[in-house]
This record gives C-alpha cells, structure tokens and sequence, in this order.
C-alpha cells in the first residue's frame, strides 16, 4: 500500500507578527503578577463558614454595580483595594490573607 502525498497546491507561510504584537507579548512576560498562595490558607471550618458567608453578602452588595476603580496599595502588588459605584471598597492583602470591607458587611 502506497502513502499518499499532498498533491494540492503548496501551503503559504504563516503570516508575521505585527511588531507591536510582539512587544506586547513581551512586555507581558515581564510584568510582575502576585500568585495565589500554593496552599489552603484556611482549614478551620468556622473561619472557613465565615468566609463564604462575608463572599455572599459581599456578591449581593456589588454583584450588578460597576467596578470604579482598582489599585495596588504597595510596591510588591500584596495590597490591593477595589471600589464599586455605591462606595463599596474592598481592600485585600494576600501576605496576612486579611480583607476589609468598607462599609462593613452586615453581622451574620
């Protein structure tokens, strides 16, 4: 049994990348992004119960409002705050993996 070769017409090179293309490309190699701890931070079941209930009550406040504004509060992009249209400001710092809410969520 014969193999059977292309007989059409020769492929086209693939297209060059747009230079600005590739400078983007590169610059996003080189931005520093802050990783997702590699480990459960949390194991107590209470504090994890917490969690998920300030997340619920967070996603009802926000969950259809616009997001505003974004920002890095340190150097080492650890520290980091969003504010919502109504206010609403959520400031996050992955190193003591804390978070505050401002105005406060309602006590559960």
């Amino acid at each position: 049994m014969k193999a059977s070769t292309w007989s059409g017409p020769p492929r086209a090179p693939a297209p060059a990348r747009p230079a600005r293309l590739a400078s983007a490309a590169a610059l996003l190699k080189q931005t520093p992004r802050a990783a997702p701890p590699r480990t459960p931070p949390f194991t107590d079941p209470a504090q994890i119960l917490k969690l998920e209930k300030d997340a619920l009550a967070l996603q009802e406040r926000v969950g259809l409002l616009e997001m505003t504004n974004h920002e890095f509060l340190d150097k080492n992009f650890r520290v980091e705050r969003t504010t919502f249209s109504d206010g609403t400001t959520v400031t996050v710092d992955w190193d003591k993996m804390s978070y505050d809410v401002n105005p406060p969520l309602p006590a559960q």
